[in-house]
């Protein structure tokens, strides 16, 4: 008898620890949202890994700071260079393959179209 009631009392912690967390992860207080974080971080991985999905400019604009501007280099050193679609692949693909960025074929792609856009 006395398992039984150590093994509910387990149980029932392991619930209330788990409605506790559920709580935290769905009140949302921050302006973009917890729920919503999640979701554009498992959007952005499935991106990264399985190259599955369209990226919306926001998206875009966070793939492209977290390969360049936050590993390697200051974005005044790309923002300040102007070059066209074809340009900014062979540059991403030296730096991929070259100088060892991590940097995935899908992630390539689009930074290289993003850059093309906002700096080209």
């Amino acid at each position: 008898m006395k398992a039984f009631l150590v093994s509910v009392a387990v149980f029932v912690s392991f619930l209330a620890v788990l409605a506790f967390m559920l709580f935290l992860i769905l009140v949302d207080t921050s302006p973009m949202g917890k729920t919503e974080y999640l979701l554009q971080t498992g959007k952005l991985t499935l991106f990264r890994y399985a190259g599955i999905g369209s990226l919306d400019d926001r998206e875009l604009k966070i793939v492209y700071e977290g390969a360049c501007t936050r590993k390697c280099h200051s974005r005044d050193v790309v923002e300040r260079s102007a070059h066209n679609a074809r340009e900014w692949e062979e540059i991403i693909n030296r730096m991929g393959g070259v100088n060892g960025a991590r940097i995935t074929r899908s992630e390539a792609g689009v930074i290289a179209a993003y850059l093309a856009k906002r700096y080209g």
